[in-house]
């Protein structure tokens, strides 16, 4: 009997066990965790990668910080149980090594599963960003021999597609940078390209002849142009000073030269390097009101017109048209003239 009793009770215990491992495994919530990456170690000078973020199980506002050799598309986001509603858009200007740091506001993060703010840290991505020249140095290097001479012609895949210039760019008459320059693209120039190198260089038309240009400069997406179109600086050589003193978001200015001035030097610098600044009216200036007017043409083909009112003074006319003396040989005169 003693031992049918303890043979009831290792059931019993065995099966309270069995429930307790199915509960704990129905009620398993999985913790929440935070990672960024963006799937690349290098890339060249221009070109463009996302970074994909991973937030498991959380919910909040994140933002965005960077070095100075990229940009980036949004300064943050908002993630929603894991969902960001922005895709980041990493573009690199120069060399260097690129970092992107995703960082969880001072509003803070929820945890969706407690609905607990949780403490996060702050992520870096890191990228290598290298020159075009760089590049195809160790393109070239890895199919080099000892000698240093490409041992083996590069295979092209056959295409047909348009692709643009992310850069400013030398098209060549073959597939090397030794090759002879037969023309260049400026960024945001189209061309077709028919065949893809297994070296890193695109065969393309090009003015009706076969060329090659390297790849890492094109892209079947065109190049988003930018539209800043103010001035960075604006000033007159000489003593002289604009009223009201030069900013970029004022557009009209006065100035007063003497009648003794034809003409004045400008010197305009836009914000953008890739802006055009074209100046009109600042020679030959008439006597009175002349209008110089200083033209920022912005990447996009927008533009935005500055103007200075150059008051030239007019030469004085004096009023005394009398005579200073009169004389008469031996002839004198009762009184003074």
């Amino acid at each position: 009997m003693e031992i049918r009793i303890n043979s009831i009770k290792k059931i019993i215990l065995l099966i309270v066990v069995t429930v307790s491992m199915i509960l704990l495994g129905t009620n398993k919530v999985e913790a929440a965790s935070f990672s960024i990456t963006s799937g690349i170690s290098t890339t060249t000078v221009g070109k463009s990668y996302t970074i994909t973020i991973s937030a498991k199980g959380l919910t909040g506002r994140f933002n965005i910080s960077h070095s100075s050799n990229v940009s980036v598309n949004v300064s943050s986001v908002w993630v929603e149980n894991g969902v960001a509603d922005s895709t980041i858009k990493v573009t690199t200007k120069k060399e260097g090594t690129a970092t992107v740091t995703i960082s969880p506001d001072s509003t803070g993060i929820t945890d969706v599963n407690t609905e607990e703010l949780v403490s996060i840290s702050s992520k870096t991505d890191t990228v290598t960003v290298k020159s075009e020249a760089s590049s195809n140095s160790s393109s070239s290097n890895s199919t080099s021999s000892s000698s240093g001479e490409n041992t083996q012609a590069p295979s092209f895949t056959t295409v047909n597609e348009t692709v643009y210039a992310t850069s400013s760019v030398n098209v060549r008459s073959s597939y090397s940078t030794s090759s002879s320059v037969i023309g260049s693209l400026n960024k945001g120039d189209s061309v077709t390209r028919i065949g893809k190198g297994s070296n890193g260089w695109s065969k393309v038309k090009y003015n009706n002849k076969t060329a090659y240009i390297s790849s890492s400069y094109l892209s079947t997406e065109k190049p988003e142009e930018s539209n800043e179109k103010n001035l960075k600086s604006l000033t007159i050589d000489g003593d002289y000073k604009l009223t009201p003193e030069f900013d970029k978001n004022v557009t009209e200015y006065t100035l007063s030269v003497g009648s003794d001035v034809e003409s004045i030097k400008i010197n305009a610098k836009a914000v953008d390097n890739n802006a055009k600044v074209e100046i009109k009216g600042n020679d030959k200036l008439l006597m009175g009101e002349n209008t110089v007017e200083i033209k920022v043409t912005a990447e996009d083909g927008t533009v935005r017109t500055y103007k200075i009112n150059v008051t030239r003074g007019e030469e004085t006319v004096s009023a005394d048209f009398g005579l200073s003396e009169l004389s008469v040989e031996r002839i004198y005169f009762n009184s003074k003239f």
